[in-house]
């Protein structure tokens, strides 16, 4: 029961900074990536914790985009957001979610090697959803949601920003 136990909370702890750290999930010089070596020591196949770890990675964003629902809803209720700034973010989200990348697609780093056009792609979807919005407004709403304590936008909340 103890070596369960620990086995578990040590697996826990991994996968944890697999989340934190993703590039320790992908391969190594010598091909033996954080899934794999992962596997190793639990004794179990590649792919189990392959998939294992895509399940978690899912929680964790379904958890985030709540937090976030609720946190944008109360700052409009307080008034400091507007409607419109909310519409824009729910809009950013559904943009975002759109051209997310299937986990089993996705490589460590490659948000930020496309940054500067997935920012110049999500200021163009918005305004094709008719939202007519500017880089400043963007740029405005990044350091309102900054000031509010609010993520979970990532890149497209620093359009024009090297942050």
């Amino acid at each position: 029961m103890k070596k369960t136990v620990v086995l578990a909370t040590t697996g826990a702890m991994i996968l944890g900074i697999g989340l934190l750290f993703p590039s320790f999930a992908s391969a190594e010089g010598n091909g033996e990536g954080f899934a794999y070596r992962l596997a190793q020591k639990l004794n179990l196949s590649e792919d189990e914790v392959g998939t294992a770890l895509q399940e978690v990675r899912e929680e964790e964003r379904v958890e985030r985009e709540a937090a976030r629902e609720q946190a944008v809803s109360e700052a409009v209720e307080n008034g400091d957001l507007t409607a419109e700034q909310e519409e824009i973010l729910d809009a950013m989200h559904s943009v975002m979610e759109e051209s997310r990348p299937d986990s089993e697609d996705w490589e460590p780093g490659e948000g930020r090697r496309n940054m500067g056009s997935l920012q110049e792609d999500m200021l163009d979807s918005l305004n094709e959803a008719g939202l007519d919005v500017t880089q400043e407004e963007l740029d405005e709403l990044r350091d309102t949601m900054q000031d509010l304590g609010i993520e979970g936008f990532g890149g497209g909340m620093r359009m024009g920003k090297n942050i």
